[in-house]
């Protein structure tokens, strides 16, 4: 019962027709050429940008953009779990919650998200 409610679910969602995964696809490398020209527009600008949440979404962003040191002058996430660790891909580190920095480095003009969802 619960497989043939869910197969109808997906019929219903096209999730059975792969222009569905196209347009979603194409909306990711929408998202991600805005986001990358936008970060660049900030950085010509000499604007300092931090990364804030270091969470999987945020990671996944991170890495599927390729989101280095170049773009993001800092990473910050204020859960104990990722208190100064490295992200493994790039060469900056996991730094101290906003409050911290926001007091200590008032040149960040930017911060990007990493904990908003897309959806399709």
């Amino acid at each position: 019962m619960i497989v043939s409610q869910t197969l109808k679910k997906e019929r219903v969602q096209k999730l059975t027709q792969a222009s569905t995964f196209e347009k979603f696809n194409d909306k990711i490398l929408k998202n991600k050429q805005e986001l990358l020209k936008t970060l660049k527009l900030l950085k010509n600008k000499n604007k300092k940008i931090a990364g804030y949440g270091a969470s999987g979404r945020g990671t996944i962003i991170t890495n599927y953009c390729g989101l280095d040191n170049e773009l993001l002058d800092y990473v910050i996430d204020d859960a104990p779990a990722n208190k100064e660790h490295i992200c493994q891909a790039y060469t900056y580190q996991l730094n101290h919650p906003v409050n911290y920095l926001v007091k200590t480095d008032r040149t960040i003009f930017y911060f990007l998200l990493g904990l908003l969802q897309m959806r399709f």
